[in-house]
Formats: C-alpha cells, structure tokens, sequence
C-alpha cells in the first residue's frame, strides 16, 4: 500500500503513462477548466508540502490525452470562465460572494461543477461562511469525519451507477487522512449518493454510514461532489484503472455524454439475495425443508458437514433436487485427519451433481481456514469455487487456475441471521434496515440458518421464507444461489456494451455483443442520456424502453443474445 508521502502520490500518476491504457474519451469538445486556489495554499496551508490538489488533475489528463486549462481564484471574481462546461474545484477553500453568486449562474446556465472536498468555506477575509459555498450551490451540508488516532479511511462507490457503471470490481479504496475526509449530511431529495466511508466504533463491532460522495441534477447544472482531494487515494497498482475510470465516468456525466452498461445483476434487479442453509444431519433435511423449499420455489444453497454425507451419496442427490450443494468445513484439521476420505466426498459428490443436477458449480466452504494456505488444498477439476467465513466469493476455477474474484465480486452485505428476537419472532424493523441499505448499495445479502438453531420447522419457519421474499421482492433483489449468481457474473463479463454518435448529430448507435460460446440472457442496460434531450426512441426494435424515474437511466430489457451475437440498435435522442 502507498506510504503517506507525496513523492508515493506522485508515483501513482506517474504510473499511469507505465501501465494503464489509454481510454478513447473525446472532451475536446467539451471545455474542462481547474481552479487553483493560490489562496488557499498561501492563507491555510502555506506550510504544508502535500497541498498542492490540482498537480493529480493535470497528470490524469496528460495521460488520457484530455484538453483542460487551469485558472485562478481571480477568475471565479471576475466571472472569466463562462467559457467552460465543466469546472473542477479541488479543495477551494476561499471564496467571495461575487464568487459565489458567480458560480450559481454558471450552473444556471446548464454548466457543471466537480467539487472535492471543501468549497468556500471562508470568505476572502478569512471569515467562516455558514453556510458555506457547496450547501448554497448544491444544497446539502457537509461535515469532518471523526479521524483521531486513524490514519486512513475506506470510501466504498456503490451499486450500478454512472461511476461504477459495468466496472468488474469492489471499487472500495483507502483514503489516507492527510486531510480530514468529509462526508455529507441533510442531503436533498434529488441527490443521488454515490459513495460511502464505513467506519466501525472502538471495539470494531458497530458499523456506521457516511456519504463520501454525491451527485445532483435539476433543471439547472449538474454537481458532483467528493469528500476528499485525489491525493488522498491511495492505489493498488491493480486498482489504478479502476479508480482511473470511475473519475472519467464522472467527467462524462458531467459533460453530458450519453453513457450505456449492462445491469449489475440480471434484468434490472438492483441487489441480490442468498439464502443458505447449513445442515448437520441429511435425514432431517430430507423430511423437514426439502418440502418447505419445494412447495414455496425459494432457491437456496445447501451446506453440508463432511461427516453427514460419508455414509450416503443417495441423500445428497435428493437434496439437490430441492437447492444447490456445497460442502461445507468447519474445522480444517477435519481435512487433514483423513485426506482420502474428504477427496472421496468430493469427487462423489461432483459426480452426483454433474450427473443428474441442474447445478453448474460446486461450491466449497472452508471456516476457520488461512487464505494463505489456500493453494496447499490442491483442488481438483471438481472444485469450481470458494467462500470465505463470511460467505463472500474469495477464489473461482477456471479450466485448471485458480482465480482470485477481485474483479467479479461486487460488494456484500452478510448477515448472520440475528433476526430472531427473544421471543422467536423476527425482527421485522431490523430486515427492513437491511433490504434498505442494500437496495442504496446494489450488494449481496447472505441470510443464514443453521440446522440446529430450528429444532423444529414449522409454520414460523415457512413464514419466515415467505417475508424474506416478500422484502426481496419489494426492494427488487435478485433471489438466486452462489452457483446461478458466478454463471451471471461470468457471461456478465462476456457481453460488450458501447455507444457512439452518428452522422446524424440526434441518432446514436447503441452495440451490443455476446463474446462468449454461451447463451445470455436477460440482459439489462442501463442508459444515462442528458435530461436536455426528448424522450428518447428506439429506430426499428420493438423491446420496450422504459425511463426509471428512481434512478434517473432509461432502461433496455434484452431478452437473450445468441453465442458471438451483435446487436445493434439506433436510438432517436433530438434535444
């Protein structure tokens, strides 16, 4: 990880022109302007070497080849950048009212603004401004994150929006604490969080929620906001185009540019949930929940002890008919005491299930297991994937590697099943919290039972199933299994999405093609066109495009795509 050094800032950037691919954005079009705040630097941090925000914006640009001009705080007084479409304002402290008053035309205007960090909070006399120049441009107020004794923070970019769009990543990063991040608060209604730090208490147990980043459009401008400058990121080099994509998806919105991906999950569901039962013993699997899931067609996954299947393969078969099958250890030295005998129930049971399943993975859970003797199990060509204790996806298999998730795993939301109250009801105040966190985050929720912990299902036990639906259904998550979420992501990372502008200044060319040797189906696309522009229409197909006034993207449902299929759609956007 970067040391807290700017010469280590410096060398992120730099290695930008080292290793990362140049992306085709055409700006040039669209004028970029940066501020720099001489005031800033001179009357707050006159005597701090890192200061220095707008150094990061110049290399990004250098690098993707973008046209930008720097000006000066005189500038915004003097009302000389009207000639740009979108200006950048890194960490601009100082700021006149004339300034100000300035900045609300240019909005007014239809132009656009990305902010990061503080703006205008002190006038040019060094007088605190309440409130300060982003709550009365942009209309929410921000605040210090609490950082004593911490030297970084985690800034997660959620769900499937215009930064992340189709982005194959967790798209979490560590920001360093030279400066105070800052995190949004009393945010308006037409504000679409974008971004969130996680922070947990003393004891690192409670988990609390802060927006890190945001963006606003009305009739107006647009204004996207972050809580911290460029500088404070720091990289992975395998994060670097990641994180490098994220800010240019962000210019693009802002210039308006329409912009296409495909739908985290399949269709438009905006999160996923799994159920996962763990069972000791098969038998009472057999004659308590295999008809329970039956009856109500909820799709779960079956964890199953070791110990409980050596003796019958008959069993896992029956169960399979019901749920999908993985193994589930809960002691790795249980796998070294009998080596032959746990590589029996593996071969055995791939066989079972790739014999008379519908399952296409077979999913292996090792607790209490190191992730850095992972590669000492050997796995065989039955062996597809991994999951670590907290149910996350740590290592996929493919043809003969073993592959770590990074870049297919989205962001989870684990719960270890603490719904039940004292008096064996649930705990419907606590679910609600979590299908509403999870519908803002676009994550994966893990519902977990344990055999054991239900002596007896029963009725309560179907009711239970029946709410968990019912809060799915209601917060559009994708109820699924770990093996059917891995066949969406892998052909979620064969289709290929683009969109360009045509001869015709109000048509443009939307593409969409299936690389893969399977069949995808499903597919949804989420569409971002500038809301200065008509309703827009599709020339010559007949799927039904839909605008979702929740999220603000136009939507395209695609049936299915043949192996190698090419799409193409023209869309009708006059202004």
């Amino acid at each position: 990880m970067i040391k807290l050094k700017r010469e280590n800032i410096f060398a992120i950037f730099l290695l930008f022109f080292i290793c990362s691919v140049s992306l085709p954005q055409e700006f040039n079009y669209k004028k970029i302007g940066i501020v720099h705040s001489e005031l800033t630097k001179q009357l707050l941090y006159k005597n701090n070497n890192l200061f220095y925000p707008i150094l990061d914006w110049e290399l990004l640009f250098l690098n993707n080849k973008i046209a930008y001009s720097v000006i000066e705080d005189q500038d915004l007084d003097r009302n000389n950048f009207n000639e740009f479409d979108v200006l950048i304002l890194p960490s601009v402290e100082i700021l006149s009212d004339q300034a100000i008053e300035n900045l609300k035309e240019f909005l007014d205007t239809g132009k656009n603004i990305f902010v990061l960090g503080k703006l205008g909070s002190f006038d040019a006399e060094l007088n605190t401004r309440e409130p300060d120049a982003i709550e009365i441009l942009a209309g929410f107020s921000t605040q210090e994150l609490t950082v004593e004794n911490r030297i970084s923070e985690k800034i997660s970019f959620l769900g499937s929006n215009f930064l992340t769009q189709d982005l194959n990543c967790e798209c979490e990063y560590l920001i360093l604490n030279n400066f105070i991040p800052l995190y949004a608060e009393q945010i308006p209604l037409k504000t679409n969080p974008l971004g969130r730090y996680l922070l947990y208490d003393t004891e690192g147990r409670n988990e609390s929620f802060f927006t890190g980043a945001v963006a606003i459009e009305d009739k107006r401008g647009k204004v996207l906001w972050f809580g911290f400058q460029l500088a404070q990121v720091a990289l992975q080099e395998k994060e670097i185009n990641f994180f490098n994509q994220i800010i240019l998806n962000g210019i693009n919105w802002l210039r308006g540019t329409p912009m296409v991906w495909l739908n985290r999950y399949p269709e438009f569901y905006r999160s996923a949930t799994i159920f996962s039962f763990w069972i000791n013993k098969t038998t009472i699997s057999l004659n308590e929940s295999i008809p329970i899931f039956k009856e109500k067609k909820f799709p779960v996954d079956f964890f199953i002890a070791p110990a409980a299947i050596k003796e019958s393969f008959e069993e896992v078969y029956k169960l399979s008919a019901a749920g999908n099958i993985n193994l589930l250890f809960d002691d790795f030295k249980y796998f070294n005491s009998d080596t032959l005998q746990i590589k029996l129930i593996f071969e055995q049971t791939s066989q079972i299930l790739k014999a008379g399943s519908r399952q296409e993975y077979f999913g292996v859970q090792m607790l209490n297991y190191p992730e850095s003797d992972f590669y000492k199990l050997k796995p065989e060509t039955y062996f597809d994937f991994h999951l670590n204790p907290e149910l996350r996806l740590s290592y996929l298999k493919s043809e003969k590697d073993i592959k770590s998730t990074f870049n297919i795993t989205p962001y989870y939301v684990n719960d270890y099943l603490d719904l039940f109250e004292s008096d064996d009801t649930l705990d419907l105040e606590y679910l609600n919290y979590l299908y509403k966190n999870l519908n803002n985050t676009g994550g994966i929720i893990s519902q977990i039972v344990i055999e054991s912990s239900i002596p007896n299902l029963s009725d309560s036990f179907t009711k239970y199933l029946e709410l968990i639906l019912n809060f799915s259904n209601l917060s559009n998550s994708y109820v699924t299994t770990y093996s059917d979420l891995i066949h969406w992501f892998k052909v979620k990372n064969d289709i290929e999405v683009n969109i360009s502008d045509t001869a015709d200044e109000s048509v443009m060319i939307l593409k969409v093609k299936n690389k893969s040797d399977t069949i995808a189906e499903n597919i949804g696309l989420n569409i971002s066109i500038p809301s200065e522009y008509e309703k827009p229409e599709l020339i010559g197909y007949d799927v039904k495009f839909d605008f979702n006034t929740e999220t603000g993207y136009y939507n395209l449902l695609i049936p299915f795509l043949l192996s190698e299929q090419m799409l193409t759609i023209e869309i009708d956007y006059r202004k």
